[in-house]
């Protein structure tokens, strides 16, 4: 009985510390409008319109480049200094270069890579409940601005018998190039190891 009276206690206590903890932070929080804070200090959200899936690389240039998925239609493309302040740079592909191996498809969940010397963006295609027909592609570009040049799909769902293949992943590991995706069944279940790929 003792041991119960102990622990909600205990329990009571901790919830109060962290209402404690909780109220104390946020009276620590500045009252300056947000055009006087400081240019370098992280506020949240970094970019204030939608940018989902993003992957961010270090180019040779000393910028930070991220991509997502489109919600700016042909794959947006912003770069950074320092991870804070973020410019538009322009988009992967134009209506002209844009991948079609998808009609209607979206560009989503984009993974970028430095594979050799060239700038490699593995992309998801796909229509918004199309489990079967999605797929994965990859482009490429000397730059990490680009311009992207499409290499088209690598594979489809129906093509491999997995459904839902979506949001690549690429890594490099003791000499191995790894690719691995989400799909329906199970996230990573789909591991290909590529040897000579992009």
């Amino acid at each position: 009985m003792k041991r119960i009276h102990c622990m909600k206690k205990f329990l009571v206590l901790s919830v109060l510390c962290s209402l404690i903890a909780c109220s104390s932070s946020s009276a620590t929080k500045e009252d300056k409008p947000e055009e006087q804070q400081p240019k370098n200090v992280y506020r949240n959200p970094v970019i204030d319109y939608s940018l989902p899936d993003p992957s961010v690389i270090e180019g040779d240039d000393g910028y930070y480049y991220l991509y997502a998925t489109e919600d700016i239609r042909n794959l947006p493309i912003h770069r950074s200094k320092n991870l804070v302040d973020w410019e538009y740079v322009g988009t992967a592909f134009t209506d002209r270069t844009r991948p079609d191996f998808e009609p209607n498809g979206g560009l989503w969940a984009p993974d970028i890579n430095k594979i050799g010397d060239k700038y490699v963006l593995y992309y998801s295609m796909s229509v918004w409940g199309g489990e079967l027909t999605c797929g994965i592609g990859c482009a490429t570009a000397d730059k990490p601005e680009g311009p992207f040049t499409d290499h088209g799909k690598m594979f489809r769902s129906n093509e491999i018998n997995v459904q839902n293949s979506i949001d690549p992943f690429y890594i490099e590991d003791g000499g191995r190039n790894i690719f691995s995706g989400a799909v329906f069944e199970e996230s990573m279940r789909l591991n290909c190891l590529m040897t000579d790929s992009l």
